[in-house]
């Protein structure tokens, strides 16, 4: 995974033990997905946690100041950013 400030500079700054298809942030929380209906969650880059595996295709990936959200098919998962740094996309 690769960050960049300005566009032009650009710099390692973590890894994925997995296909990464999509990734997003929001307040330092970070989702990646695969194509295969898999989100992981992430707070540095570096490690991450399986969140969820879905049965349809990852159609998208999004994230606000307040929520992510996740499209599978015609389904759409949305999770509230949880205090702790938890960000289940279960409902």
């Amino acid at each position: 995974i690769w960050t960049s400030t300005d566009g032009s500079e650009w710099a390692q700054t973590g890894t994925a033990p997995f296909d990464l298809a999509k990734l997003v942030e929001s307040e330092g929380r970070w989702l990646g997905a695969t194509t295969n209906g898999e989100i992981y969650r992430s707070t540095d880059l570096m490690s991450w946690t399986r969140q969820l595996e879905h049965t349809a295709l990852t159609q998208g990936l999004a994230a606000t100041e307040s929520h992510f959200f996740a499209m599978f098919g015609n389904v759409l998962r949305l999770s509230p950013l949880a205090a702790d740094g938890r960000h289940d996309i279960t409902s």
